[in-house]
């Protein structure tokens, strides 16, 4: 009876042996979907439609040109808009006319383009700096 147990206890061992445990060489790197969240950019329209700006301002923060510069603004290397001059920022649509058709191709229509610009306004109240004399303390 002990036999016939070694004996069976044997058996499975080879059995078990013959198949062939393979363990990991390397730590569990994770899915490689995670990692990547970045901060957002803070992209888009700073100065709304008849908002007053001083020169410099920066009205709207994009990539590629949504917005196009129209009088005294200005555009920067990542197509950034900002103001030129002190005013009010004004926002206007420019429809563009479509392409006429030629051989075999239909009528390629184009979208309108936002432009930016700022009319410039005359501050009647400003201060003006003056040399003004001052009594002096020992007189």
């Amino acid at each position: 009876m002990l036999r016939s147990l070694f004996g069976v206890q044997l058996i499975r061992l080879e059995c078990l042996m013959s198949q062939s445990v393979r363990w990991s060489s390397k730590k569990a790197g994770g899915s490689t979907r995670n990692g990547r969240k970045t901060a957002g950019k803070r992209l888009g329209l700073k100065c709304g439609d008849g908002e007053c700006v001083h020169a410099g301002n920066i009205i709207v923060r994009q990539r590629g040109t949504l917005f196009y510069p129209g009088a005294n603004v200005g555009i920067g290397r990542d197509h950034t808009l900002y103001s030129l001059v002190d005013g009010q920022v004004e926002f206007t649509k420019v429809p563009r006319t479509p392409i006429p058709p030629q051989k075999g191709r239909k009528w390629i229509k184009k979208e309108a383009r936002s432009f930016v610009s700022v009319a410039e306004h005359k501050q009647s109240h400003r201060f003006i700096l003056s040399d003004m004399k001052y009594p002096s303390v020992h007189s």
